[in-house]
């Protein structure tokens, strides 16, 4: 029973971590996350505990437990390594693939269809807190289906821890728009399409690129908010709307 309570809390903070509900720097509460689930603080901590074993929290003497803060190192080499193991991951799915994980792989790609379609007509500019954890679900599974689809049952561990940690460190509260969705979208189903022609080289050099821009979106907004963070503590937040958009589409080269 313990460890089911502990499994419960596990999973139930690194869903939070994973829909930035918990952002990176901020304090975990073994007291407030105890009562939100209705169980004692011990399998909480003990769950705490394995997070910041998995680099994912870390204790602050006489602070108490954080998430943890990437530097823009860390956000470099969880993708790089996620491209020197999921390229060699999908040729080895790709011939390896079986109908079922086939099939898994495309209800995967419509419920990233559904969602884009959703945020697009429901008039919002971003996508809502369910959206936000149902993206984050559906961008995962994607990936680790992919990866037992490869039949190395070691490296699925590996991968898939990589794999989440790069969605929660990369998580981008404001990046979640209509273009965004609609781009992991197509991006999966262009993986997807080579897998079925068993083209090989084509879905490796697809799921190069789907990583790669995963992570130049990441690194930038890390960027950005740095930038902030080095004028006088004058966040996003403390500025007008039109003129956080205006200076958005400057450094992003749009119109």
């Amino acid at each position: 029973m313990a460890s089911s309570l502990k499994e419960t809390a596990f999973f139930a903070i690194r869903e939070r971590l994973l829909s930035g509900t918990l952002p990176a720097g901020g304090k975990l509460s073994e007291l407030a996350i105890s009562r939100e689930l209705g169980i004692s603080r011990t399998p909480v901590r003990e769950a705490i505990n394995q997070l910041a074993s998995e680099g994912l929290v870390e204790h602050r003497p006489n602070a108490g437990a954080f998430v943890k803060k990437p530097s823009r190192a860390d956000l470099e080499d969880v993708y790089e390594v996620r491209e020197w193991l999921e390229t060699t991951a999908v040729v080895a799915a790709t011939k390896r693939i079986t109908s079922e994980k086939l099939n898994e792989l495309q209800e995967i790609c419509t419920e990233s269809r559904r969602l884009a379609h959703e945020v697009r007509d429901s008039g919002l500019r971003y996508a809502d807190e369910s959206t936000l954890q149902r993206r984050a679900m559906a961008e995962s599974m994607f990936h680790i289906t992919l990866m037992r689809a490869s039949g190395n049952r070691r490296a699925v561990k590996i991968l898939g821890d990589n794999h989440i940690i790069s969605q929660i460190w990369g998580h981008i509260p404001d990046r979640d728009d209509v273009r965004m969705l609609a781009r992991i979208y197509r991006e999966h189903s262009r993986i997807l399409k080579h897998i079925r022609r068993g083209d090989a080289e084509l879905a490796r050099r697809c799921m190069l690129e789907h990583i790669r821009r995963g992570r130049d979106s990441v690194l930038a907004a890390f960027d950005w908010h740095q930038r902030q963070l080095s004028m006088g503590g004058k966040t996003a937040e403390t500025w007008p709307e039109p003129l956080i958009r205006k200076v958005r589409q400057v450094e992003q080269g749009e119109d």
